[in-house]
Order: structure tokens, then C-alpha cells, then sequence
């Protein structure tokens, strides 16, 4: 999956709150995303391809809820 859409929806508009974010952008760029049952690895990169941040999760099978 890769996105791309709403690159301008916060240009120049975003205001520090108390929300833990991990990760802002003021501007065009796209971002990929791999998942797979336990793991989820997400890359944002700016319009040119550098990497500006990344974020990895997993989770063993045990966590699932049946």
C-alpha cells in the first residue's frame, strides 16, 4: 500500500497539542506500508525518496483475540 493523497491538507495549519505524535510532516511526500500477521513496517519519505521516519510494531500470535 502506498499513499499519497491529502499531501497539503495540513500545510502551514498543524498547532503542538498535548497528543503524543511521533511523527509530522509539513509537506509533500508519500509513505509505504508492509504487514503481515504480527508485524506492521511503515515508511514516510519526502517527494524526492529520503526517508524521513520510520515505524515498526509486532506482536507474537498469543496476542490475537479469538
Amino acid at each position: 500500500m502506498t499513499s499519497g493523497g491529502g499531501s497539503k491538507a495540513w500545510a502551514g495549519k498543524f498547532k503542538t497539542t498535548s497528543d503524543k505524535i511521533e511523527f509530522i510532516y509539513d509537506g509533500q511526500g508519500f509513505m509505504s506500508m508492509q504487514l503481515s500477521k504480527t508485524e506492521a513496517h511503515l515508511v514516510f519519505y519526502d517527494v524526492a525518496g529520503n526517508v524521513l521516519h520510520t515505524y515498526d510494531s509486532s506482536k507474537t500470535e498469543d496476542d490475537d483475540e479469538h
